[in-house]
């Protein structure tokens, strides 16, 4: 296994999206998409915090009790979603992976006692043994001029991805060593041992019905032990919990799930390490014509939005003879935004891979256009700039900068109550845009409460917003 690389470069493939991905857009449309039970093989954390004061709990699970799965975690920034930190999960059947990340003297770190981790970065040695605490790298953040620092990126709040890599079952004879019986409560080392292993040397403890070239995905796993594109047996979920000075909130992860014969990742000979960047999308597709295309179209398709709809308060209010101070913002990520410094969606832009711009549905700075509409509760008239407008009326169009936005402001809501449709505007460029309604996007209503007669604690929460 390759050590930790401190500097990484993109993958090329990733840069410049490739032919297979459009030919096979059409064809398999739908079949990635956003799991109603939370559970999949890819989850989506929109947001974690780790300013000074907060903290962010991350709990991950493997929901099987029969199969252990290989898991990459990669953390990305603010602004830009520039990966920040990456490391493996090895989740033995029915297994919980903890960790905190958290700020230390203005930087943020990665905490964890847990065994399903190695010690970072990336030793022989696992986190129960030498607990985990380990700065989130800045090497690679942007920054903007000595003179205004407009464009500065950090990685105390960001995104996470954890992407379901192979899943493995029953007893397996790696090339070295004795036979590895898969268990709850196994070896973490015996894991290490199968999931360590290169693409060849695990294809070759697979039968040759299981070569990648031989058989179409989503063959059971009881024939073929270690798979990458097995859907039915890796099911991740996890959790997020953030801490602030005043209170806690938490949300579940988005989880990105497939159908048998087309999961998220559905190449069986992909691998994943540490040493080089593993991009949403970037040859996790698979047909018949093509093995290891790019799908992230079909992706972004499953979370793409252009209305998001939630309710919000701000105000005082009473309940139960207590003053309530109430406040409601907006959470908004795009979790796939680094994949748009290539002309990702095919508009016929003309790519410049070493610009730093950004194509559709973006702008050309990585900026997303969005307005906000609000609505009381009675759907009664707003008033403004001095003139009724019946039925709700656009805020000034605005733009969302960075791959994970919180917006807390008055300005987003005319009213104490009522409903806000948040849309969000896709940008076009060239002969055409991108081939699905919207942006791909993930939101969330941000709920503050506060007892203001000093009775209950403060109450933070995160609720989905419906989207379509």
């Amino acid at each position: 296994m390759k050590k930790f690389s401190l500097r990484k470069k993109l993958l090329p493939s990733v840069m410049a999206l490739g032919l297979a991905s459009a030919m096979t857009f059409s064809g398999s449309a739908h079949a990635i998409q956003v799991a109603e039970d939370g559970m999949g093989q890819v989850l989506l954390a929109p947001i974690y915090q780790a300013m000074p004061g907060q903290s962010t709990l991350i709990t991950l699970i493997n929901t099987s009790t029969t199969h252990a799965v290989k898991v990459k975690a990669v953390f990305r920034s603010k602004k830009h979603c520039i990966e920040v930190l990456d490391f493996l999960i090895y989740l033995s059947p029915g297994d919980v992976w903890r960790g905190t990340v958290y700020n230390k003297d203005g930087q943020a770190y990665l905490s964890s006692n847990d065994d399903s981790i190695r010690n970072l970065p990336n030793t022989d040695s696992f986190a129960v043994l030498n607990p985990v605490d380990f700065p989130l790298f800045d090497q690679r953040l942007e920054t903007g001029s000595a003179s205004t620092d407009t464009d500065d990126d950090i990685n105390e709040m960001g995104i996470i991805e954890f992407i379901g890599h192979y899943s493995v079952s029953g007893t397996v004879v790696p090339g070295v060593g004795s036979p590895v019986t898969i268990r709850q409560g196994m070896d973490k080392f015996d894991l290490a041992r199968i999931f360590d292993m290169g693409v060849q040397e695990i294809e070759l403890m697979n039968p040759l019905l299981c070569s990648s070239t031989a058989i179409p995905p989503g063959i059971a796993s009881d024939t073929c032990p270690v798979r990458v594109n097995d859907p039915a047996n890796l099911k991740l979920r996890g959790n997020i919990e953030i801490i602030t000075g005043t209170g806690r909130m938490a949300y579940q992860m988005t989880a990105l799930d497939g159908t048998v014969g087309t999961p998220v990742i559905a190449n069986p000979s992909l691998n994943i390490d540490v040493s080089t960047e593993t991009a949403i999308g970037d040859a996790w597709g698979y047909n018949t014509l093509f093995v290891g295309y790019d799908n992230i179209l079909e992706i972004e398709e499953a979370i793409a939005t252009s209305v998001a709809v939630g309710s919000y308060e701000n105000g005082l209010s009473y309940e139960g003879g207590n003053g309530l101070s109430r406040y409601t913002g907006i959470q908004v990520s795009f979790p796939t935004k680094y994949r748009h410094r290539g002309d990702v969606c095919k508009t016929f832009a003309i790519v410049d891979s070493f610009s730093g711009q950004y194509y559709p549905p973006m702008t050309l700075n990585g900026d997303v256009k969005f307005q906000n509409r609000s609505f009381d509760n009675q759907e009664n008239s707003l008033t403004v700039g001095g003139s009724s407008v019946s039925g709700g009326a656009d805020a000034v169009v605005n733009a969302l900068t960075d791959c994970s936005n919180m917006l807390i402001t008055p300005d987003l809501f005319n009213y104490d109550s009522g409903a806000y449709h948040f849309n969000l505007l896709a940008t076009t460029s060239g002969s055409g845009s991108c081939q699905y309604a919207g942006v791909p996007a993930l939101v969330q209503t941000y709920k503050y409460i506060a007892n203001s007669s000093g009775g209950d604690a403060e109450q933070h929460m995160f609720v989905p917003a419906s989207t379509r």
